[in-house]
């Protein structure tokens, strides 16, 4: 077996309700240690902004090609 490293999982899901953290400890084969985790919950404030963000995206064909308003909501994310 490897040695165990550790790695820090950051998810948000489809459901826009939060962000979720997960610490664990893997060799990248088979060994896992599980750690703590946590779920962040979004304010209102930033998951009406998610959804706004989302109706805007729906034309976009590039990325690099982001309004002001989808930037702003991406960095406070981020």
């Amino acid at each position: 077996m490897s040695k165990l490293q550790g790695a820090l999982g950051l998810m948000s899901g489809t459901s826009l309700d939060g962000i979720d953290v997960a610490f664990l400890k893997t060799d990248g084969e088979e060994a896992i240690e599980r750690g703590p985790s946590r779920s962040y919950p979004y304010s209102l404030a930033q998951s009406a902004s998610l959804h706004d963000a989302i109706k805007q995206s729906i034309t976009l064909e590039r990325r690099d090609t982001l309004p002001q308003s989808l930037r702003a909501i991406e960095s406070e994310l981020t």
